[in-house]
């Protein structure tokens, strides 16, 4: 799970030091992300544990829950991931090559929803989508206080040192203890 750390988001929980009882140690993995990590700290995390550890693990079958409350703009956390930084995630899952189910879940800026489910969405099949949003979308969308001109965020975010920092002693204690528990 990737998430923000509990230090500062409900429910306080997902810490790297929870990770499964009996036959289950090693396959609960928490990376949590201090508030106001970018693209550039999220894409680390994927590269460095999660896609290792799933092809270590060699899924039949990969469920993903894709929320994009990570997404700046969220009204409840603290991330500044972009568009761009969500899709590279998208883009990682699919090159896996599994059979994939997709599920969504945290996204409390709407338009957010809109346009990251629209992006997965082109990612996962195959469509080239433009990145402007039609007009017609935006009437249809403007009684709900939704108005949207391009779907992709205009460039990448990049986190602090302190978040940099901070993750990558999460990545390495990660890999100290996760890693062994799967022949990594």
């Amino acid at each position: 799970s990737t998430h923000e750390d509990g230090r500062f988001l409900f429910p306080g929980t997902g810490f790297t030091d929870e990770i499964g009882d009996g036959d289950g140690r090693g396959y609960a993995v928490n990376i949590p992300f201090m508030p106001h990590a970018g693209d550039d700290a999220f894409i680390y995390a994927l590269d460095e544990v999660v896609i290792p550890l799933l092809t270590a693990y060699n899924p039949d079958v990969l469920v993903t829950q894709l929320g994009v409350d990570t997404l700046r703009d969220d009204p409840i956390t603290h991330w500044q991931l972009t568009t761009h930084g969500f899709c590279g995630a998208v883009e990682r899952f699919k090159a896996l090559g599994k059979p994939w189910v997709a599920l969504g879940g945290g996204g409390y800026n709407v338009a957010n929803v809109c346009r990251a489910w629209t992006l997965a969405w082109a990612i996962m099949v195959g469509a080239d989508v433009r990145n402007e949003v039609p007009t017609s979308w935006n009437e249809r969308a403007r009684p709900y206080g939704i108005q949207l001109s391009t779907l992709h965020d205009d460039e990448s975010s990049i986190s602090s040192a302190l978040v940099n920092d901070s993750l990558h002693d999460t990545c390495e204690r990660i890999k100290r203890t996760i890693f062994p528990l799967h022949g990594l």
